[in-house]
């Protein structure tokens, strides 16, 4: 563990410095040059728990292992289920907090743990299903070598599941990121958003507000675009806040949002982007308000309470009577905060638009008549904002997709150890086969297959877990269509095949040299 911390804290500190220096056009961050001694320490750290966790359940094994049993050449005995089951809980434990300290969120360190344990767990009870149905496919296989290595999926001592489990979460991950990309950049596709406003305007006096909409309607615009008021404020938390000296990503969000300027606003109904999920839309002759329902759990608050707002000096309450599901890549004038009309009305205010739909080619010279009939405007445009979002948001999978790379080479590292704990094993079937008259090209087309069939079984079910992962932890809870990129997680599932059998060629190259007279020497 010591040995591996030192030597990854030596290459991780190398490939820190050269994606710096080569790929700071890739990166959504500026990466510093130099050596982090404290996350050198760390990565050693982490290597020697590693070492402890990966020896933990073979010494328990080890424990039942009796001495005449190593003459015989017996394997290991299973270990005791509860001594099992108390490690496995330690290093989960251990997993999970140092997870939380990496992410410095209790829900996304929690998160992911629980992530790579429960898909940890759910492959490892899929490949002992799977594993034995593909074995059986051999009796459908023509040639011996094809046979043989299906054969080797069920095989004792050889132990698949666990490069199945590894392989396959690296799969998960690569194929988290083309899933989340892809159902993005669905939503974010111009020719897919039919309903996406095409200008977004700021700082509209309402003395404009006809003037702007007849210089549209001239422009070609058939909507009517949406105008909403828009009144700066801040939260009067409704008690003091204790906060500690060491915040968490969640605290030192919620701080952000409780302390910056609100911008709240009112309207006699719901927007298209916007559906109740709690509670009843606002009663316009009393002093209510609607909440965004990730808002109100960042500001502590919930249906029933009073919020308080400071409008330039005088306090508006209201009480909360509806939690709001708000679909913000529709990109309309939409709020965390909206109260009764009257509350609001002679507030300072100005209005924000939505330009929707315009014809194809007049949005240039609808900003360029915008920018010479009202010098107080800001115009954006909506489709370059869609922009520049796919492209931050390509840079952060990036920087993510490079950790993927390192979790693919983990789990080919598990397979080449499958390789090397099976090599004895395997050079006596190789002499045993070529005795009976099997070629090389035999023994070559056994490994293929059996790698082949571990790689892909682990990519489609790596991939399979990764598109329900998305699905139901990131698309729907942010009210976005999933989009699955079906060529692109082929090419991966291809890409890890061919992976795990180049990698288990390799590892088991031996086989091809073995010669009786050798092998019988070491019996």
């Amino acid at each position: 563990g010591v040995a591996g911390g030192v030597c990854g804290a030596g290459l991780g500190t190398l490939a820190a410095n050269a994606l710096a220096v080569g790929a700071r056009t890739l990166l959504p961050v500026r990466l510093d040059i130099g050596v982090n001694v404290g996350a050198c320490a760390w990565g050693v750290g982490l290597g020697v728990a590693a070492a402890l966790a990966a020896a933990a359940l073979p010494l328990l094994e080890l424990a039942r292992l009796k001495p005449l049993a190593v003459f015989r050449g017996e394997g290991l005995g299973a270990p005791r289920t509860w001594p099992a089951l108390a490690a496995a809980s330690v290093i989960a434990a251990v997993f999970t907090v140092v997870a939380v300290i990496e992410a410095r969120s209790y829900p996304v360190g929690g998160g992911i743990a629980a992530g790579v344990i429960v898909g940890g767990i759910a492959l490892a009870l899929i490949a002992r299903i799977a594993l034995p149905a593909l074995a059986w496919l051999r009796v459908l296989m023509p040639a011996f070598g094809a046979r043989h290595g299906l054969a080797n999926l069920t095989r004792a001592g050889f132990r698949p599941v666990g490069s199945v489990v590894a392989i396959g979460l690296s799969a998960l991950l690569f194929g988290t990121l083309a899933t989340y990309r892809a159902s993005l950049e669905h939503e974010l596709d111009p020719g897919t958003a039919d309903a996406r406003p095409s200008l977004f305007v700021l700082d509209l006096q309402a003395d404009q507000r006809e003037e702007f909409r007849a210089l549209l309607a001239a422009a070609g615009s058939t909507r009517e675009p949406i105008i909403s008021p828009m009144i700066s404020a801040r939260f009067v938390p409704p008690k003091p806040v204790t906060e500690t000296a060491v915040l968490t990503r969640e605290q030192e969000r919620d701080r952000f949002f409780r302390t910056r300027e609100q911008n709240l606003s009112y309207r006699d109904e719901l927007g298209s982007d916007e559906r109740i999920v709690a509670g009843r839309w606002l009663d316009p002759t009393r002093d209510e308000a609607s909440v965004e329902e990730n808002f109100a759990e960042r500001l502590g608050v919930r249906l029933g309470d009073v919020i308080t707002f400071d409008v330039q000096g005088v306090p508006i309450s209201a009480i909360i009577t509806s939690l709001r599901a708000v679909r913000w890549v529709g990109m309309k004038p939409n709020f965390f905060v909206l109260l009764s009309p009257h509350l609001l009305e002679n507030a300072p205010q100005i209005l924000i638009a939505a330009v929707m739909q315009l014809p194809k080619g007049r949005k240039a010279a609808v900003q360029a008549s915008l920018a010479a009939r009202f010098p107080n405007l800001t115009v954006f445009d909506v489709e370059e904002a869609a922009v520049r979002v796919q492209v931050v948001v390509g840079q952060i999978l990036n920087a993510v997709r490079v950790m993927g790379l390192f979790a693919l080479a983990a789990g080919l590292a598990g397979l080449l150890g499958l390789g090397f704990a099976t090599a004895r094993a395997r050079r006596e079937d190789a002499v045993l086969l070529k005795t009976i008259g099997a070629t090389p090209a035999t023994l070559a087309l056994s490994l293929t297959v059996e790698f082949a069939a571990l790689g892909g079984l682990s990519a489609v079910l790596g991939l399979a877990l990764s598109v329900l992962l998305v699905d139901l932890a990131i698309t729907r809870p942010n009210h976005i269509a999933l989009a699955v990129p079906w060529s692109t997680l082929t090419w991966l599932a291809v890409a890890v095949m061919v992976a795990c059998v180049l990698t288990g060629l390799a590892a088991c190259r031996r086989v091809f040299s073995a010669k009786p007279s050798e092998l019988l020497r070491t019996v």
